[in-house]
Parts: C-alpha cells; structure tokens; sequence
C-alpha cells in the first residue's frame, strides 16, 4: 500500500529504531546473568508482566519493582542493582534505520511513539545507539502517563499532531500496538525486526520515496 497523503510518520522506539529484546534470547541472557533458576525465572516474568503497565507510565519505579521481586520471591538482587541499567545495556542499533529516517524526514514530519520506562529513554541516547535524528515530537508512555495499546496515548498523538487521521502512519513492531491507530483511520506498517532491511524497504515505498 502507498500512501503520498501522509505527512506525519510515528515511530515506535524498541526495534524499529533501536533493536531491544524482540527475537532475541536476551530475556534469558539477562535472567541467567542474574544467577536465576527456573522458578525464579517464571516468577520475575509474572512479576514484571504485572507491573509493566504501571512501569510504562512512572506509576512505579524500576526500584520499586526490584522491592516487590524481592518482598513476593526469594531472589536476591545484587546491591544497587538497576533493572533499566540492565536493559539498556542489551539493547543495541538498528543499522539502517537512520539512512531511512533522515530520507523521509526531507519530506515529512517524524515523531516518536514509544512505551518507555522511567529514564530509559535518556539511558538509551546517552548509549549512543539512537540514530542522528532531531525528532520533531517525542511521545514517551513515561512521560505522558499513557501507553500502547491503550487508546488514550493514540488520540492525544493525534490531537498534537493537529492533523487528519488521513495524514498519519504509525510504524511498529507488534500488531497489537497498531490496531488501536488503525481503529482511527490511520495508515499502518507492522515493522519485522527479523527483516530490518525489507521493512526498512517497505517503509520507504508506501512514501513513494522509492519506486
């Protein structure tokens, strides 16, 4: 599908401009670097699952979530363990990705659209993993206290944008962060981060910057 009636792109942060966990056994790389066994392992997942929504939008801190592993579990974290040191140091670039972003960016508007944790965002530039991009907007869960794929953080994107839904693409790795956008007439690309440069490829397409 093209789109030349697009003027504002959302991008989603974890593997579409960066790559995070996605596809990956980084998961279990950190948890065996945490000297975890299997129940423990089964219990941080279930932990973390619980309180993921409440670490996307600051109703918790990543401390307070190491509090509550350590008060439910028996796992014993090392001293000032940080969970989101953790991730960031795991996650790497998504080579590519800048080229594309800076093409499309001659033309069009491009925001970030992103579920975060508190402070992982800066964590992540300070890494130097991010691509050389001025964003024009970044919507960061954190910090607006909405996330995907709650509809409230799709219409106040929209409502920032002060544009049409006809004018909107939003590109993101998981389809169910896509269907509330596509539920507001956005244009959609689900990014496959097993195949960057295809997607990348696609990307450019829809814009008709390439033919």
């Amino acid at each position: 599908m093209k789109v030349n009636h697009i003027e504002f792109i959302y991008f989603d942060l974890w593997w579409v401009v960066i790559q995070d966990f996605s596809g990956t056994n980084k998961w279990d790389e950190m948890l065996f670097d945490l000297w975890l066994d299997t129940q423990w392992k089964e219990d941080f997942r279930r932990i973390f699952n619980q309180n993921v929504d409440g670490l996307s939008t600051w109703d918790i801190e990543s401390w307070e979530l190491i509090w509550i592993l350590e008060k439910e579990t028996a796992i014993a974290f090392p001293k000032y363990y940080n969970l989101i040191d953790d991730f960031v140091m795991r996650f790497e670039e998504n080579k590519g990705i800048e080229e594309v972003i800076k093409e499309i960016q001659k033309t069009h508007k491009v925001w970030l659209l992103t579920n975060m944790y508190p402070w992982m965002f800066w964590k992540i530039k300070a890494k130097w993993i991010l691509p050389d991009i001025v964003w024009d907007i970044i919507i960061d869960s954190s910090e607006v206290k909405m996330k995907k794929p709650y509809d409230g953080i799709y219409t106040y994107a929209e409502k920032l944008s002060w544009k049409k839904w006809d004018q909107l693409l939003f590109i993101d790795n998981l389809e169910e962060n896509l269907v509330p956008a596509s539920k507001l007439w956005w244009s959609t690309i689900l990014y496959n981060p097993e195949k960057p440069e295809e997607s990348n490829t696609k990307i450019l397409e829809s814009l008709w910057i390439i033919h």
